[in-house]
């Protein structure tokens, strides 16, 4: 799903294995795989821990980057 959204991560496996890996030790996701077996609602469900969450709200809220 990953690559159909974003092709020009084709290849980069080892890219996306450690950012996936990274956002999970630190908190910011409950999964540290991206390679895992799922319902077709499943590819869904949120995979953000509630820090997460918190941390999405700080970096889109207006101002925020200013």
């Amino acid at each position: 799903m990953l690559t159909k959204a974003y092709p020009e991560l084709q290849n980069q496996r080892g890219l996306y294995d450690q950012i996936a890996n990274d956002l999970h030790s630190r908190g910011l996701t409950g999964t540290d795989s991206l390679h895992t077996m799922m319902s077709g609602s499943g590819v869904y469900a949120r995979r953000s821990t509630a820090l997460g969450q918190d941390f999405l709200k700080f970096i889109t809220a207006p101002g925020a980057m200013a």
